[in-house]
């Protein structure tokens, strides 16, 4: 007895262009986000650093008129103690004379 088996054959296509195109979108798009999230951090960046840059000129000028105001008090101090010394020695001469001694 010889059997005889009957093959029942299948073919399946699978059409996957849509699924490529689908990835391949996706990938664009993360691309893009990738490449946006960069600019947004280089522009992010950049603003700190000229956030830095402004806050060190406002307390470099601030320095600078604190400076000043000290040198305007310092001398407003001299000219008292040369009027004073003037007052003190009665004659000019001589409280030059002191003052010099005390710059010295």
């Amino acid at each position: 007895m010889t059997e005889q088996t009957t093959g029942v054959k299948y073919s399946i296509n699978i059409d996957d262009s849509e699924l490529k195109a689908a990835a391949e979108r996706a990938s664009m798009a993360f691309s893009q986000i990738s490449e946006s999230a960069v600019k947004e951090g280089n522009a992010i960046d950049s603003a700190f650093r000229k956030l830095g840059g402004m806050v060190a000129g406002y307390f470099t000028v601030q320095a600078a008129a604190n400076f000043t105001r000290q040198i305007v008090a310092v001398r407003k101090e001299v000219e008292s103690l040369e009027i004073s010394f003037r007052t003190l020695l009665g004659n000019e001469e001589k409280a030059n004379a002191l003052l010099g001694e005390l710059r010295e």
